[in-house]
């Protein structure tokens, strides 16, 4: 059959036009990477003060109090909480470039998130002080927590030899398994002083020389020396530390490696329940503000 030229262009932008829409189905399905920013609070004032560029104001205001708090993150808001608990209003707390600093959060398009510390454990035994300050903001009272602020740790989940299973470590892997069996004792037992090994506060922690000697030995060391091996395994322990410490496990200490999985006990393990907020823990800091 003779196909004109009419024709022809028709079936061929036709076909163009489908062509076309697919794609643009696919883009919308499948959209780019969003964009990425990454924010320094506090940057460019604190080089403009460094470099001398900045205007100091002609008449600054005087106050005369008793105490200074420099800063408002957790620590400076926890001196401010003690200080007010004790009847001392002769304060004054001083913001740093972010509000609530470590604890920070935000708001856009009315929704609150965290840009800081997003959760609290539960207190352990040991952390009297925080179950003082969540009893002094209505959080906890007479041992029952305020189940608005209580969230069950969800299970991450991890694609492995194509197959769905729970948790981030590989359930094959033996090394994990003898470790956190070795965790589980560990978190309940006691120094030769009768204190908890590891705990927090940390300071509560046993003095007992025969785990204290652990802090002369990197944790890489130790547990070379305890025969793991794993390479998944020993990642998995490195993200733990880099992410709590800020180092890995060939620069903290063996004692530090520990406490990290044992300090918060049985009964508060990773799958616990915690305290939190939309915008994490901003909210405990500015109830601890207007207490």
């Amino acid at each position: 059959m003779k196909i004109s030229r009419r024709r022809f262009l028709s079936h061929v932008l036709g076909a163009s036009m489908v062509g076309l829409t697919g794609y643009e189905a696919w883009r919308y399905f499948r959209p780019g990477q969003p964009p990425v920013s990454i924010d320094f609070p506090g940057k460019a004032t604190g080089h403009a003060i460094r470099d001398a560029r900045i205007n100091v104001p002609a008449e600054i205001p005087r106050f005369s109090v008793n105490t200074v708090i420099v800063g408002s993150g957790a620590a400076a808001l926890a001196a401010a909480w003690q200080l007010s608990r004790q009847g001392m209003q002769d304060y004054i707390l001083l913001d740093g470039a972010e509000r609530n600093g470590n604890n920070r959060g935000e708001q856009q398009f009315g929704v609150n998130y965290p840009t800081g510390a997003h959760y609290l454990p539960l207190p352990s035994p040991e952390s009297e002080h925080i179950r003082e300050l969540l009893s002094d903001l209505q959080l906890c009272q007479h041992g029952v927590y305020d189940e608005r602020a209580l969230l069950q740790v969800p299970n991450e989940r991890l694609f492995y030899q194509q197959q769905w299973q729970n948790d981030l470590l590989p359930h094959t892997d033996a090394d994990s398994k003898r470790f956190f069996q070795f965790i589980h004792r560990l978190s309940s037992q006691r120094g030769t002083d009768g204190k908890r090994l590891f705990t927090i506060p940390l300071d509560l922690s046993s003095m007992d020389s025969q785990w204290r000697r652990l802090e002369k030995i990197t944790f890489a060391d130790w547990l070379e020396q305890q025969n793991y091996r794993s390479p998944t395994f020993l990642w998995y322990l490195d993200y733990c530390c880099r992410d709590d410490y800020g180092q890995g496990i060939r620069q903290i200490s063996a004692w530090a490696g520990l406490h990290y999985f044992c300090a918060r006990g049985n009964q508060q393990n990773e799958h616990g329940t915690i305290m939190t907020w939309p915008d994490g823990l901003n909210e405990l800091s500015q109830r601890i503000r207007t207490f």
